[in-house]
């Protein structure tokens, strides 16, 4: 992720928008964006991700040039790093394969049930 900056505001651009518009219209602080472009922060939060691509229009792999599995892919049974929860609620836990491909199906059917 270390020209996630550079994306967004590529697509920000594209959109005829600032990246500061977009931080307002999320209820995003500004300081979201310029601590990622001063690097002072390398990633950002899951929630905020999400509220990006979701305005921008955009999947989590294009803004990130990375695909969701290979952020969790082990050689190992056992996840390393995935996080769950939101927010302050974010902390890296450990996960079976079987338990990934549980959360995964369920992610997948609340999307259908949109």
């Amino acid at each position: 992720m270390d020209n996630l900056y550079n994306k967004i505001a590529e697509l920000c651009k594209q959109r005829h928008i600032t990246p500061y518009r977009l931080c307002r219209e999320l209820q995003l602080s500004p300081s979201v964006l310029s601590d990622l472009k001063t690097g002072r922060k390398k990633t950002l939060h899951l929630d905020t991700l999400h509220k990006i691509t979701q305005y921008l229009g955009v999947s989590y792999e294009t803004l990130t040039g990375q695909t969701v599995n290979q952020s969790v892919q082990t050689p190992s049974a056992t996840m390393r790093g995935v996080v769950i929860g939101f927010g302050s609620a974010q902390k890296p836990i450990e996960i079976t394969k079987e338990e990934y491909e549980n959360i995964k199906q369920f992610l997948e059917m609340l999307r259908k049930s949109k």
